[in-house]
């Protein structure tokens, strides 16, 4: 198995926490959006897989992120979006299962916000 090593970087603490993710390119005039589930979530960025081989590293994206339903830190239903730069993009070869146990090739993206949270209820 190849390990990749990397320095750390990351200055704020991360969240293992899988939240619906919706995803699309603010600068096309298409709004096409993707979705995924977020792998782990900080107040300064989040990390998610998905096999959309269109992301880049310095793409910014449009994220919005799903509160879940009963969460008991937030009232009701809602969302939080915001904009980051893609910081991270690695190759998860198709030998590695994702958490379902299923086996294909994708990517892990890491992305750095660019502005703070807005909540919607």
């Amino acid at each position: 198995m190849i390990r990749n090593e990397h320095t750390e970087k990351r200055t704020h603490r991360r969240l293992d926490v899988k939240l619906a993710l919706e995803y699309r390119n603010p600068d096309t005039s298409e709004h096409k959006s993707a979705t995924s589930t977020t792998k782990n979530v900080s107040t300064g960025g989040l990390y998610f897989e998905t096999t959309d081989d269109n992301i880049n590293q310095g793409d910014v994206l449009t994220f919005e992120l799903g509160i879940p339903q009963k969460d008991n830190r937030f009232p009701q239903n809602g969302t939080m979006s915001t904009t980051g730069e893609i910081v991270r993009k690695i190759e998860i070869q198709a030998s590695e299962p994702n958490d379902e146990g299923v086996k294909f090739t994708r990517f892990g993206i890491a992305a750095q916000f660019q502005k703070n949270f807005k909540l919607e209820f």
